[in-house]
């Protein structure tokens, strides 16, 4: 997420402004990280990286759901050895 302020210094830098701070480490990690999120805005969309964040929850959804059957695939075998 750009903040505000992130938004309209990089707007009036513009994208080849915006590269040059980032080509000499100007940005900190996290500045760094909404830059190159703005010039990927700017460059091809919001609804490309509108996308890449529906992309990122999708996986992380099923990401927990492999882990709650890993779980209980463990606890069915916990159950199964110690209660037979």
């Amino acid at each position: 997420m750009i903040t505000e302020a992130n938004r309209r210094e990089f707007e009036q830098r513009g994208p080849d402004g915006v590269r040059k701070q980032i080509e000499h480490a100007l940005y900190d990690a996290e500045k760094q990280k909404q830059a190159y999120e703005w010039l990927d805005e700017t460059e091809r969309g919001p609804d490309r990286a509108l996308m890449r964040e529906q992309i990122l929850m999708r996986a992380t959804i099923a990401l927990v759901i492999s882990l709650v059957s890993a779980l209980a695939a463990v606890g069915s075998f916990v159950v199964a050895f110690f209660w037979h």
